[in-house]
């Protein structure tokens, strides 16, 4: 029986990802960041056991975000799907229970987003029913204002809704920063090292300030395999 859910993987590859986002310096640590990063959440919802469908640059099309982002769900609604969850590649704490959950709220006939701690939402889970493209697409989308725009829609299409967790993404370098600090994924460091460990002598340096601040916070652990 044809699964009645999918997950969006809406995200540019890491070649791609470098003319938008500079993390570090060296064109090759910041490449290894982003493959790191997107290998991650690839790694998570594919164990979640729920399809996964990957739109990269490749297959987006429009002018802007919010338009590529509603063709996505629209193509993926008319391949027979009825719950889609889309997330992107910038939120390593996105786990699988916050999948399995936005899954379950969907079947329930409720929307489910995660909104992130900087602004901005790392996770959409709608159902066909939910979707208003034309509304959709002139969201605030990439703006400070894209939450209040967000449940504006919610109230416009009368949809009952939940908010399953509130997150970090990565969208630059104090961002990274800040992440690295707090988050309590300290194998990210571990995993950076084995990532890079042929590249550039500058890394050194960087590995140095990683490890400085994932000692610092007692988050340094061995690393989980990444598929």
């Amino acid at each position: 029986m044809k699964s009645k859910s999918c997950i969006l993987f809406f995200a540019r590859t890491a070649k791609c990802e470098l003319a938008f986002k500079q993390f570090h310096h060296s064109s090759k640590i910041n490449y290894k960041i982003h493959e790191l990063l997107y290998k991650r959440t690839l790694n998570t919802i594919t164990k979640s056991g729920i399809p996964v469908i990957i739109w990269n640059e490749h297959k987006q099309e429009g002018s802007c975000f919010g338009s590529k982002l509603a063709h996505a769900f629209d193509s993926v609604f008319q391949k027979g799907f009825e719950q889609v969850i889309a997330v992107g590649s910038d939120s390593p704490e996105l786990n699988i229970s916050q999948i399995k959950k936005a899954d379950q709220l969907l079947r329930s006939n409720r929307m489910a987003f995660g909104e992130s701690r900087n602004g901005g939402l790392f996770l959409i889970g709608m159902n066909s029913s939910h979707f208003n493209k034309d509304q959709f697409v002139e969201l605030d989308w990439l703006r400070k204002d894209l939450n209040s725009s967000f449940y504006q829609y919610i109230l416009n299409n009368n949809i009952e809704w939940s908010r399953i967790a509130d997150i970090s993404d990565i969208n630059t370098i104090d961002q990274f920063k800040e992440f690295l600090a707090n988050s309590p994924l300290g194998s990210l460091v571990a995993i950076i090292n084995n990532l890079l460990k042929d590249t550039v002598k500058s890394y050194r340096l960087f590995l140095f300030y990683l490890q400085l601040v994932f000692l610092r916070n007692n988050h340094f652990r061995a690393p989980p395999l990444i598929a």
